[in-house]
C-alpha cells in the first residue's frame, strides 16, 4: 500500500509476532520510521540502499555499470558519455560506476537529464569536440527518450543501458544492456525479510541481485 495510506500506520499498531515490512524504493516517513523501530517490525529496504532500515536487497548498479563501460571499452568505445537523474541515489551509483571504470575522465561527459530532456542532453554530448563515440543513458525510460540521438549518428556511436524496466530489453538489437531482474530482487527481499523474521539473520546485510552484461545482438539471434 501507498505510505500515505492510513490503514498501514494501523496495521503496523497492531502487529503481532511474523509481521514485516518492505519498503519499496522510498524511505519511510519520521513517524511511520519511529512506529517501526518502537514496535521492533522487521523492516527490508527494497530497490535501493536505505540508511534508514537494517536489511537492504538492491541492484548493485554501481558495479553493473562498471562492468557495462569496461565491456564497451572491450568492444573499441574510447570517449564514453553518462546520461541520468544525477539527484537521485540510484543514478548516482551507476555514476559512481562509470567513474570507476574511466577514472579522471568521466566527469567532462556527465550531464544531468530527466525524460523530457533526455534527448537534447544525448545530442548535445555528442555534439562536443572530441565527440563521444559512446553513451551511457541510465535509468527508466532515459534510454528509449535519448534513441533517436544515438540511431543512425554519424559517425557510429555505441549505447549502453541499465534495466531500471523491463521494457529497456527491447533495446537489446542496438545496445549494451545491464540486465537485471526486478522480479528475482523482489523475490530476494521476501526471503531477506522471512529470514529476519524467523530470527535466522541477526546483523545488517544488503544483498544484490545477480546481473549480466548483454551485448548487441541482431534480432534474428533473438527470435
Amino acid at each position: 500500500c501507498s505510505l500515505q495510506d492510513p490503514s498501514l500506520s494501523a496495521a503496523l499498531a497492531s502487529a503481532g509476532p511474523g509481521l514485516g515490512l518492505i519498503s519499496v524504493m522510498t524511505e519511510l516517513p519520521r513517524d511511520l520510521l519511529r512506529q517501526v523501530r518502537a514496535g521492533r517490525i522487521p523492516h527490508v529496504a527494497l530497490g535501493m540502499e536505505d540508511e534508514q532500515a537494517p536489511y537492504c536487497v538492491t541492484e548493485d548498479r554501481r558495479r553493473a555499470c562498471r562492468e557495462l563501460v569496461e565491456v564497451m571499452r572491450e568492444d573499441g568505445a574510447c570517449r564514453i558519455g553518462f546520461i541520468g537523474k544525477l539527484l537521485d541515489r540510484n543514478h548516482r551509483a551507476a555514476l559512481d560506476g562509470y567513474r570507476d571504470a574511466l577514472g579522471p575522465q568521466a566527469q567532462a561527459l556527465v550531464a544531468q537529464a530527466n525524460e523530457a530532456s533526455a534527448l537534447a542532453c544525448a545530442r548535445d554530448l555528442l555534439a562536443q569536440e572530441p565527440r563521444p563515440d559512446a553513451l551511457v543513458v541510465m535509468g527508466g525510460y532515459l534510454p528509449t527518450a535519448a534513441l533517436p540521438a544515438v540511431l543512425g549518428h554519424t559517425p557510429p556511436v555505441r549505447l549502453g543501458v541499465l534495466t531500471e524496466n523491463s521494457g529497456i530489453l527491447a533495446l537489446r538489437t542496438v545496445a549494451y544492456v545491464a540486465s537485471y531482474s526486478q522480479i528475482e530482487t523482489g523475490r530476494m527481499a521476501f526471503e531477506l525479510l522471512a529470514e529476519v523474521v524467523t530470527g535466522a539473520i541477526r546483523v545488517s546485510t544488503t544483498r544484490y541481485s545477480p546481473f549480466e552484461i548483454l551485448r548487441p545482438q541482431p534480432y534474428a539471434q533473438l527470435v
